[in-house]
Formats: structure tokens, C-alpha cells, sequence
């Protein structure tokens, strides 16, 4: 629910008159005690709170105003203890909550909408600076502290995002190349803590990224087989344990999928065969444990799906045949558990892709036997769940496959009733998206 302007204002007023109570309480023991440190710095977390407050609420004069109080406070005792880390990382905090006031553009006024952002971005980033000169400052004396590298690392992304968000990926990539330098030096101090390579991983597909947008092809290449190798290195590590592997699995996969998704196959299929390597291994331990079995579907079913969007598409049925079979057993193994409705629907994509890849080999009886377990396991499916829109995609993308098949093996009546079904899906989901719109506006 939608809270209206009057509301919200009220809230925010009672909320600020409860911060103001707390000063008053502090200013009223900081007399009896001008020198206590952890009293002046309540004070200026109260300030920050209620600037934040006010940001939430899009009241940035308000905002403004008490983030301004609270580095006033933060100088007030820089100025006390000059050699002080926390206050100069304080200040960069705060400016950085001003530069993110600015970072969040949102316009009625279509036509000025560029132009505005611009400007706006322009603010946000020259707060930005301002806390990235600190944060800077404060790394060059403590390089080895954490908190100093973290700050820098986030106040240097938040003026690559603030240019990414405006499409100047050129502008981007020096500050995450930055970032990748302070983060590959936390990796050769910490060889042996996963996490640090687990961050620089994600930097390093960032990087890529922007280096795709730019069209800077083997830079971009070159970053996401910098992270594979890393993964790699962390997979095969057996000091690691098996949950914090699971996760650098999904986590790779997950990599791949995006760069599939991008159709940049030849990285996606590092990524995905990495993630199938260590899903594998662990379903050929243990084939009988439950636990795997979600796993290994997925992790076939995407590389499946690399083999046939490369064309490869006998390589691609190889992989669905062995996906299948493990598709089954995820079904059979606890009818009960709550996550089935999930298993269900992904086995229902797994067989309408697998009939599709049977089709283009012309495996026209396994193609067809496995567009009929698609459409059964659909149509349950919207049994439970009529007016679910994703079952609702699902059954027409099935019903539009099927029709191909259909057509081909000559039964031109069923193809056109099965095409005709999922048009009208289709047509029916899009009515349903404009009448939603149109209640919006």
C-alpha cells in the first residue's frame, strides 16, 4: 500500500520529534560531561538519522540540512584528535548519503528528464569526490585496514555506478579498475580467505561488463576468465567446505546464465562448465542423496541449453538425456516439500527444451513425449494455480513448440489448434498487462 504525501509527512515529523528528544537528552548530559567523545558522537548519529529520514522521503533541503549538522560535528572533533580514522571515515559516510540523495533520479517531466539527470548525477558525484578524497587519504596511511579499503572500494562504485547509470561506461571502467587493484592486493594478504576472492570475482565481471558496453571485446573476455580461473582455484581447494563451495557454485553458475542470457557464449560456457564440473562430482558421490538432485538438473539444463544456442544440437540432446532421468527423480524424491511447485514448473521447462532440441535432430518420438510430460506437468500446474502468469508462459511456449512438431509429422489440424492456444495466451497476457498499467496511472 501506497502511503499518501500528508501521511508521510506526519510520520517523518513524529519521527524527527523523537530524534530531537534523544539531542535534548544528550545536549543536557554533554553539560555535565563537555569532554565525553561517545555523547557528541550520539548526537551526530541522531543528525545522520534524521537526514536520512528526510532523503527517504525525497525532502532533500530538510536532509540536507541535518547531514550538513553531522559533519559539522564530525570536524568539530577532527579538529580535537586530527590523527582520528573515524571521524574522517565518518564524514565520507555522510557524504556519500548526500551524494546518494542526488544518485536517485526520478522525474515526471519526460521531456527535461535527461538534462535533469545529468545534473543531478553532477551533484551526487561531486560529493562523491569529496568523500573518495578522504577515503583515500585515510587508505594511504592505513593500506592494510579493512575498513579503509572498504570504504574506498564502495565510494569508488558508487562513482563508477553514478556513470554506468548514465551509459558513460568509459567514464566507469577507472574506478573499477581501481577497485580491482585494492582488491587483488586483499587477495595476495589473505591467500587463503575465500571471501576476498569471492569480491574480486564480482569486480572482475563488473569490469567485464563495462568492457562489453564499450565494445572492448578480449578486455571483457579476458576479465571473465580471470574470475573462472579464480573459481576454479576456490572449487578445487579442498580446504573449503562443501556449503561455502555450493555457494561459489551458484554463484559462478549464476555468472554463466547472465552471460548466456547475453549471448556471449564462449564465456557463458566457462562459467557453466565449471558449475556442471562440481555438481557432477558431487551427484557421482552420493547419486542416492535428495540433495543433489536440484543441483545437477539445473546445471545440465543450462549447459543444454549453451550446446543448443550454439547449435550444437546433438551435443545439447546428449546433455537432456542425461537430464531427464534426474528430472524425474527431483519429482519422486518428496512429492511433499513446499520447493516441488518450483521443481515442477522448471521440469516442465526442462522437457519443453529437451522436446524442442529432440525436434531439431529429428528425435521426432522423444520430442514428442517429451512435449506431452511438458504440457501434463503445465496443466497441473495451472490446475493449482489458474491465474499464475509464469505457468500461464510456460503452457504457451509448450502449446507454440509442440505446434512445430505437429506441423512437421503432418498433423496440420492439431498444429493449428495448438497454435491458435498458445496465440491466445499470449493475447490474453498482454489485455491483463494493460489493464494493469492503465489502474497504475
Amino acid at each position: 500500500m501506497t502511503l499518501c504525501a500528508p501521511v508521510v509527512i506526519k510520520r517523518i515529523e513524529k519521527a524527527k520529534q523523537c530524534y530531537m528528544y534523544k539531542i535534548k537528552i544528550y545536549e543536557s548530559l554533554f553539560e555535565n560531561g563537555p569532554e565525553d567523545e561517545d555523547l557528541k558522537m550520539e548526537i551526530i548519529d541522531t543528525f545522520t538519522q534524521i537526514g536520512n529520514l528526510y532523503a527517504e522521503a525525497g525532502d532533500r533541503d530538510q536532509a540536507k540540512e541535518y547531514y550538513e549538522k553531522a559533519i559539522e560535528g564530525y570536524e568539530m572533533l577532527l579538529s580535537e584528535n586530527p590523527e582520528s580514522t573515524d571521524f574522517e571515515i565518518g564524514i565520507s559516510d555522510v557524504l556519500t548519503a548526500l551524494g546518494d540523495m542526488y544518485a536517485k533520479v526520478e522525474h515526471e517531466d519526460v521531456e527535461s528528464e535527461d538534462e535533469t539527470e545529468d545534473a543531478e548525477f553532477e551533484i551526487a558525484r561531486e560529493y562523491y569526490e569529496k568523500a573518495l578524497k578522504l577515503n583515500e587519504k585515510e587508505f594511504g596511511r592505513y593500506p592494510d585496514d579493512s575498513t579503509c579499503q572498504d570504504e574506498l572500494v564502495r565510494t569508488l562504485g558508487k562513482i563508477g555506478d553514478s556513470f554506468a547509470a548514465q551509459e558513460r561506461y568509459i567514464d566507469a571502467v577507472p574506478y573499477y579498475r581501481r577497485i580491482i587493484e585494492i582488491k587483488e592486493q586483499a587477495v595476495r594478504d589473505n591467500p587463503v580467505e575465500w571471501i576476498y576472492i569471492m569480491t574480486l570475482t564480482n569486480s572482475l565481471y563488473q569490469l567485464g561488463y563495462l568492457y562489453g558496453q564499450i565494445g572492448e571485446i578480449e578486455l571483457e573476455k579476458q576479465q571473465y576468465s580471470k574470475a573462472e580461473e579464480l573459481f576454479s582455484r576456490l572449487l578445487h581447494d579442498e580446504k573449503i567446505s562443501l556449503p561455502v563451495k555450493q555457494i561459489l557454485a551458484f554463484d559462478v553458475q549464476g555468472r554463466g546464465i547472465d552471460l548466456l542470457n547475453s549471448r556471449k557464449y564462449d564465456s557463458a560456457k566457462g562459467a557453466l562448465d565449471l558449475a556442471l564440473e562440481f555438481f557432477e562430482n558431487e551427484y557421482e558421490k552420493n547419486p542416492k542423496e535428495p540433495e543433489n538432485y536440484p543441483f545437477i538438473c539445473e546445471a545440465l539444463h543450462q549447459s543444454g541449453r549453451l550446446q543448443q544456442s550454439l547449435e550444437n544440437f546433438e551435443e545439447a540432446a546428449k546433455i537432456f538425456d542425461s537430464l531427464l532421468p534426474a528430472v524425474e527423480k527431483l519429482l519422486e524424491s518428496n512429492p511433499e516439500n513446499p520447493e516441488n511447485a518450483e521443481y515442477r514448473e522448471k521440469a516442465g521447462i526442462n522437457y519443453t527444451d529437451a522436446g524442442e532440441v529432440y525436434y531439431l535432430i529429428e528425435e521426432y518420438e522423444k520430442s514428442k513425449q517429451s512435449f506431452k510430460r511438458a504440457l501434463d506437468i503445465n496443466e497441473v500446474l495451472l490446475d493449482e494455480e489458474p491465474d499464475n502468469p509464469i505457468y500461464k508462459i510456460n503452457q504457451a511456449e509448450t502449446f507454440g513448440k509442440y505446434a512445430k512438431l505437429l506441423s512437421k509429422l503432418g498433423r496440420n489440424e492439431e498444429a493449428d489448434d495448438y497454435s491458435t492456444k498458445s496465440k491466445e495466451i499470449y493475447r490474453k497476457l498482454a489485455e491483463e498487462d494493460c489493464g494493469e498499467k492503465d489502474t497504475d496511472e
